[in-house]
């Protein structure tokens, strides 16, 4: 599995965002929690994607009913790099324009999404 270099910290930046995108899908997680699934994949190591996605899931997931969300989004967050290109590529849109719908659940859908910039206006008298 392909997590990112550690010597050059994209693994750090993958777990952290990792957890950005669980809160995005409606995760109740905190930076303790990230920061425990960064000393898991330490203790676990990378070699084995069921190891690393069990001991991130039992440090970062404590509701019963984000377990599937979890399990879903990490195996589309930490694919192999050919299927997640393969992927982006369905994504763009054909010359017929017909996409298929997705078959991901709301929540990691949302997750995934673009994030959308917030506009804040300041109604000062």
């Amino acid at each position: 599995m392909l997590l990112g270099d550690a010597r050059i910290g994209k693994l750090a930046d993958n777990i952290t965002g990792f957890g950005r995108a669980l809160r995005r899908a409606g995760v109740k997680i905190d930076s303790h929690r990230i920061a425990l699934a960064h000393d898991a994949a330490g203790h676990v190591g990378i070699g084995e994607k069921v190891d690393l996605s069990a001991a991130f899931e039992a440090v970062m997931i404590s509701r019963e009913q984000d377990r599937g969300v979890f399990r879903e989004l990490f195996e589309v967050y930490f694919q192999d790099p050919k299927v997640a290109n393969k992927l982006l590529s369905q994504l763009l849109p054909s010359a017929e324009g017909k996409a298929e719908p997705s078959k991901r659940r709301p929540r990691v859908r949302e997750a995934l999404a673009p994030q959308k910039t917030m506009v804040v206006m300041s109604t000062a008298s």
